[in-house]
């Protein structure tokens, strides 16, 4: 599966929405569009199609659930995605939103060893950076 932004700010959505609730809870499409601020239909829509890409089972009322390959692909990704956010955010001053942007389009961007080798950089950068504690 190709990652676009919008796929990939669904999946990032839908990884905090679960953390806020127990892991492993359904997350509902409602839940979805209210965080991204977007409709139910886009969200509705974009959630079908992770269910037939097999990232996510639809559990009808209840809402959506991450499948083994959903779980990996979003710790995959989210790793990823907040380390290029705290760099973003944290050490170069970028606003929530901003930060948020350029992670989830460079992210999206470059091929997978490379975003993979970026998330150990941004790492080791901001452990370096961090103040020492006596």
């Amino acid at each position: 599966m190709e990652w676009t932004p919008a796929k990939l700010r669904y999946l990032l959505a839908f990884h905090t929405l679960n953390l806020q609730n127990d892991q492993g809870s359904s997350v509902r499409c409602i839940d979805i569009a209210i965080h991204l601020g977007i409709s139910r239909a886009s969200s509705s829509r974009m959630l079908t199609q992770f269910v037939e890409d097999g990232i996510l089972t639809n559990s009808g009322k209840s809402g959506f659930q991450l499948t083994e390959l959903g779980l990996r692909e979003t710790e995959h990704y989210y790793a990823q995605f907040e380390s290029l956010y705290h760099l973003f955010c944290d050490k170069l001053g970028l606003s929530d939103f901003d930060a948020r942007e350029c992670a989830v389009n460079l992210i999206t961007s470059l091929p997978d060893n490379i975003a993979e080798d970026l998330r150990s950089k941004c790492q080791q950068f901001l452990q370096l950076s961090l103040p020492s504690q006596s």
